[in-house]
């Protein structure tokens, strides 16, 4: 169940990143209201995913917050002293769609056997606010 869900999620990042990859030709082809209603059809998909299959969705959002921050720093012409405001918001917003896939993987472990070692990497307790 566990190994599934992680690799569900890794070929849902995965299907992310090629649809960005080729956003232009997307838009080209099915024009911006197409790709509008993609974006409305998509949501509602990533949504019924996160209720029925939150493993997989919490990977899938932390593997993208992750590429999201490497895009910025392994940009060819990132640099740190000029990175300015919005490569500093990019590279925490990256960092914040981590943490919410670290947390939803959190709470798809819950009350699974994974849950104990789950608990003693994230210093969460179950069922409490973290301290």
């Amino acid at each position: 169940m566990a190994v599934g869900a992680v690799i569900s999620g890794l070929l849902v990042a995965a299907s992310g990143v090629l649809i960005w990859t080729y956003i232009d030709q997307i838009v080209r082809t099915v024009t911006v209201w197409g790709t509008l209603v993609a974006v409305g059809v998509i949501g509602l998909l990533l949504y019924v995913l996160r209720g029925r299959q939150r493993l997989a969705y919490g990977v899938a959002e932390a593997a993208i917050g992750f590429l999201t921050a490497a895009k910025i720093l392994l940009a060819p012409t990132f640099d740190i002293k000029s990175a300015g405001v919005s490569g500093g918001l990019g590279l925490l917003g990256g960092l914040y769609i981590m943490v919410r896939g670290l947390d939803n993987i959190g709470k798809a472990l819950e009350r699974t056997p994974y849950e104990t070692a789950w608990r003693r990497f994230s210093g969460e307790r179950s069922g409490t606010a973290p301290r």
